[in-house]
């Protein structure tokens, strides 16, 4: 009866342990970082396109907001999915200072991806998906997401 019992335990550990698989982040040209490690911050995944004029006007605000607020985070994800040396031209001549993701998380993070732009997923500070805004945001309209 112990065995059973050890063996039954034993089951149970192995699948309980086989969900707790931390979910990772790929960042372009920087360390991967975990979902986990996002935790106690607010997280805004923005959207954007090199073609997409108000993602284009949005971005000084995006990278300013990110240096600014330490209780908030800024990822980016290219719409285009453009390969890394392209990232590093986009990266430069849009003056982006916020860390970009190198693949979409929507499908990892459980969200519906965006088919407009700019838009921009946001997480509380407890990783729960909170909303998604539509059109080119400030770091007002953040605060203002992070005060509602």
């Amino acid at each position: 009866m112990v065995k059973l019992w050890l063996r039954i335990c034993t089951v149970l550990l192995a699948v309980l342990l086989s969900g707790c698989t931390e979910r990772h982040l790929s960042l372009h040209r920087e360390p991967d970082i975990t979902w986990e490690s996002l935790r106690g911050q607010w997280l805004f995944i923005n959207y954007w396109a090199e073609w997409c004029k108000p993602c284009i006007e949005e971005l000084p605000a995006l990278s300013a907001f990110d240096r600014q607020q330490a209780s908030a985070r800024v990822l980016g994800v290219n719409y285009d999915a453009v390969p890394a040396a392209q990232l590093d031209k986009l990266k430069q001549q849009f003056a982006i200072e916020f860390s970009l993701l190198l693949h979409d998380p929507a499908a990892e993070l459980a969200y519906n991806r965006p088919t407009v732009l700019p838009a921009t997923v946001v997480f509380d500070v407890e990783g729960r998906y909170i909303d998604t805004l539509y059109g080119p945001q400030t770091g007002k309209s953040l605060q203002q997401v992070m005060l509602d």
